[in-house]
């Protein structure tokens, strides 16, 4: 179980309840599993395939290895200096480098070991490159291990669908409440949950009954992050949530009472018959009080777009930025 959720509190909570998963579950949870190397990853996928009685599963497998050993041949090949590589991290850039190892051994010196990534450019320019669209990047784990292909221009791909064991969904019971408090133990990042098990069993089944198919990320949950003073709905991955609160840890005071604030209002807006519109909008008034709080305190290190949105809200939407 636990190569397969990284989440120790789920791990355990699924071994509590006896819950095992299918050959395919599986396989989607290992693809998935963004603490995993692409090695570890496609060691764990053969054993799968070698047992599996699963035929679909193990063509499926089959597939995705060949794929991803030519699309590394090409990425982790640069003999005759066509291409240059990047390191990057969202809007940040970390230089760019003659071979992909060497991007990696830069990696060791920095500080920042999440969310970082790896591209590949057709090498011009060396300060105007990065204005084309890279032919092939990876996405790198906390330990600076390449672990999965997140651009491909390189060779054919497979399509992202549903039906295949890479984007399938899962069903992964939690014990998680909506308003609560959760950490994403990979990145870090707080997140006040927005669905709960029954709001999941409730898509599956409508979604069978409507012939729906649903993707892995659309079965995990979804919740609110506080990035840059503005609060981001976004898709959580269960795999990785663990239950904790800013206060448990040194964090800025303010931070800690702009979660605390929308933790009140997604918990009460969801009982909205037990408590009066009065109540409810006093509770998001305090939402936008403690969040624009935060952003005056943090004015300096704040994106100035952000920061300027945050200090002009004057309703709570004015703050929430929905990726779903």
């Amino acid at each position: 179980m636990d190569d397969l959720i990284p989440s120790k509190q789920i791990s355990d909570y699924l071994k509590e309840k006896n819950v095992e998963f299918t050959d395919f579950e599986k396989a989607t949870l290992i693809f998935n599993n963004k603490f995993l190397s692409k090695d570890t990853k496609h060691q764990k996928l053969k054993e799968i395939a070698q047992k599996t009685e699963n035929q679909e599963l193990k063509k499926q497998i089959q597939e995705r290895l060949q794929f991803e050993e030519e699309f590394y041949r090409l990425f982790l090949t640069n003999d005759n200096n066509q291409y240059m590589y990047t390191i990057e991290h969202d809007d940040h850039f970390y230089g760019c480098f003659k071979n992909i190892q060497e991007a990696l051994d830069h990696i060791k010196q920095l500080s920042l070991k999440i969310g970082l990534h790896a591209y590949m450019y057709v090498a011009t320019n060396r300060f105007t490159f990065r204005k084309n669209t890279p032919i092939g990047g990876v996405e790198l784990n906390f330990q600076g291990e390449i672990s999965t292909i997140c651009s491909n221009f390189l060779t054919d791909y497979i399509e992202d669908c549903p039906e295949r064991f890479e984007w399938h969904y899962v069903y992964i019971p939690t014990f998680f409440k909506i308003g609560e408090c959760v950490r994403n133990i990979r990145t870090n990042e707080y997140a006040i949950v927005c669905t709960d098990d029954s709001d999941v069993r409730n898509l599956i089944k409508k979604a069978n009954k409507r012939g729906w198919q649903l993707y892995f990320i659309e079965t995990t949950r979804f919740g609110y992050i506080l990035r840059d003073g503005i609060w981001y709905l976004e898709f959580l991955d269960l795999t990785e949530l663990e239950y904790d609160q800013p206060r448990n840890h040194q964090i800025d005071r303010h931070y800690i009472r702009a979660y605390e604030a929308m933790s009140d209002y997604v918990h009460y807006n969801e009982m909205k018959d037990k408590i009066s519109k009065e109540d409810l909008d006093k509770m998001i008034d305090i939402v936008i009080k403690t969040t624009k709080e935060y952003a005056m305190a943090n004015k300096t290190i704040l994106d100035s777009h952000c920061f300027n949105r945050v200090k002009n809200a004057e309703k709570l939407d004015d703050l929430i930025y929905d990726t779903i």
